[in-house]
């Protein structure tokens, strides 16, 4: 039986050069996310654009992660500069809701917080999916409606994908002088893995 061109195509081999370049465009989309993020209004749009610039990133050659954050950026900002300050307002609710349960009495206090993680830990899902929603469904409903899907139908992945984020985080704030550099980095990898990559594929 003949076998097509396709599967007679030897498997595309990793170089040394290639993973410098990879390593080179994720750095740069590191870096430039986490200037992004400083600015709050821009972490949205930036984080979607990121996710637009990491699909370009490959082996072949430089992708110009760069232009490719900023024109994303100006593209996404009016639809997506709200994300920021939402996820921040989030944060901080249950940041509060967690400190103001520790002071309660048990054993209602071990239930409501074990709520307020339990939300804490879907918005945090929806987060981190929200970027790869963001780049392929316009709207800002649309792209969280979708962020939800992509959470639910790989529930496994998102898991890992979580307990990956925090790990992420943790070394950041233990390691920080990796942690400015990786961060961005990290938490685009990871969520490129769990849905990007399936849901958005090679440019």
């Amino acid at each position: 039986m003949p076998l097509d061109a396709s599967s007679s195509r030897p498997p595309h081999r990793w170089t040394l050069l290639g993973v410098m370049t990879v390593i080179g465009d994720l750095l740069v989309i590191s870096l430039t996310l986490l200037v992004l993020w400083v600015g709050l209004i821009t972490a949205g749009p930036g984080s979607t654009a990121a996710m637009q610039a990491r699909r370009h990133v490959s082996q072949d050659g430089p992708s110009h992660p760069l232009t490719n954050m900023l024109t994303g950026v100006r593209r996404e900002f009016r639809a997506r500069w709200s994300y920021g300050p939402i996820l921040l307002l989030i944060g901080i609710f249950s940041w509060i809701s967690t400190a103001f349960w520790l002071t309660a009495p048990a054993p209602f206090s071990v239930i409501m917080i074990a709520v307020v993680l339990c939300i804490a830990s879907a918005a945090a899902l929806v987060a981190l999916a929200l970027p790869t929603a963001a780049a392929r469904t316009p709207g800002f409903r649309g792209a969280i409606v979708d962020a939800v899907r992509l959470v639910a139908s790989r529930p496994f992945v998102s898991i890992v994908a979580l307990a990956a984020a925090v790990a992420a985080g943790i070394l950041c704030v233990w390691v920080p002088t990796v942690g400015l550099v990786a961060a961005g980095m990290a938490f685009v990898e990871i969520a490129w893995r769990a849905w990007g990559r399936s849901a958005l594929g090679p440019a």
